[in-house]
Formats: structure tokens, C-alpha cells, sequence
């Protein structure tokens, strides 16, 4: 017999959460928790664009604090396994996409691999490495195109 799995797949653009820490990130995360709740998916995938906001020097370190916050949470209990992938290289302006992905993975899944499928995820982790060296990860930046950036999973 065939299995499905509820999943949650949730793309924002985030840049607002980071320019105005405080109640409008508060309010943000308590719909996120909401729709969890009531949805109840054994699999979240949230992919946020202009992690850090606007100012995004000024504001990246309010990135990681929001993402533990969610990792953490009381909601997000029941998710024992966390892959965190945030692009916060934004020295590296010719390469930085102010990207962040993150996976959530109930505890009664079973049999979990990650992207090319011979790595099992057993554990939660945060990468904390520059995008660019993230195996499963390729980053590209269109020069031409201001603020248009793509993320790509590497099939090699």
C-alpha cells in the first residue's frame, strides 16, 4: 500500500521580519506556528528571500536568532531532525543571494535522505559554512540582474 505524507512548503520573502524585529516577526512566526497546527504536515519547507532584511549588514545577525527561535519553538517540538541553509556571506557581494532554507522533519518519518539520497539525515544541523562550500548546495548570482539570485541543488 502506498504512504503519503502531509508537507508544508511555505516561500516568503522575509526582508520585512529583519528591518522591523519585534512584533511584526512575533505576529509572522505565530500564522507560521497556526498553519502547522492545523495542518499538521510530517515535512516543512520553509525558503525565505532577503534573509536580513533590507540593511542586511546591519541585520544578519538578527538571522540565526530567528531561525533557533523557530528550531526551538514549543510547536516545533515534534521536528527532530532541522536542516538550516542561510546564505549570510554578504561580503562576498558578487556570490551572496540572501537566501535561507529550512526542513523540518517529524519524528515518525523513517528512512530520510537528503538531496542526493545516500546520506541519511539523522540529526539536526545547521550549516553554517559559506553556501558555496555546502555539498548539496550551489549558489549562482546573475550580475546583470540586481537582487535576481537562484539557488540550485547540486545533482553531482
Amino acid at each position: 500500500m502506498e504512504a503519503f505524507t502531509d508537507v508544508l512548503l511555505v516561500t516568503a520573502n522575509v526582508g520585512s521580519l529583519f528591518d522591523n524585529v519585534g512584533d511584526i516577526q512575533n505576529e509572522w512566526l505565530q500564522e507560521l506556528y497556526k498553519t502547522i497546527h492545523s495542518h499538521k504536515p510530517k515535512f516543512i519547507a520553509l525558503h525565505f528571500q532577503e534573509v536580513g532584511g533590507k540593511d542586511y549588514m546591519a541585520n544578519m545577525g538578527h538571522a540565526d536568532h530567528f531561525f533557533r527561535n523557530i528550531e526551538s519553538s514549543e510547536e516545533m517540538k515534534d521536528f527532530d531532525r532541522v536542516c538550516i541553509y542561510v546564505d549570510d556571506q554578504f561580503q562576498a557581494e558578487d556570490r551572496f543571494t540572501a537566501l535561507g532554507s529550512l526542513y523540518f522533519i517529524h519524528k515518525t518519518l523513517k528512512n530520510i535522505y537528503q538531496y542526493d539520497f545516500n546520506v541519511q539525515v539523522v540529526q539536526k544541523g545547521l550549516h553554517e559554512d559559506p553556501l558555496d562550500y555546502t555539498r548539496p548546495v550551489r549558489t549562482e548570482h546573475d550580475p546583470h540582474l540586481d537582487f535576481i539570485h537562484r539557488v540550485k541543488v547540486d545533482s553531482t
